[in-house]
């Protein structure tokens, strides 16, 4: 009975390894993303808190700004791309 748990164990434990990678793949570009807007988040504060003019502060957050819309930017072409593809599939799978 022992070596039998033992067994499914290992199946189990080795049908989950499969899994692992895509999964871990999302989780590092998740993490990647979270550092680089920490990154930018943090730039951010140290500009506003050199700033000693307003023209200054609007210059922190101009540039936060900036960063945010090309990154939205990307985002959205990202997302076009895969709708795109997505739209092409079905098509094939129509024919």
């Amino acid at each position: 009975m022992k070596l039998f748990t033992l067994f499914v164990c290992f199946a189990l434990s080795g049908l989950s390894l499969a899994d692992d990678t895509p999964f871990q793949e999302h989780k590092n570009k998740m993490l990647q993303h979270t550092e680089e807007r920490l990154t930018k988040i943090n730039e951010h504060k140290t500009c506003v808190t050199n700033a000693t003019t307003d023209e200054a502060l609007k210059a922190c957050t101009d540039t936060l700004r900036a960063w945010h819309e090309e990154h939205q930017a990307e985002r959205l072409e990202k997302r076009k791309e895969r709708l795109e593809k997505r739209l092409q599939k079905r098509k094939n799978n129509k024919n």
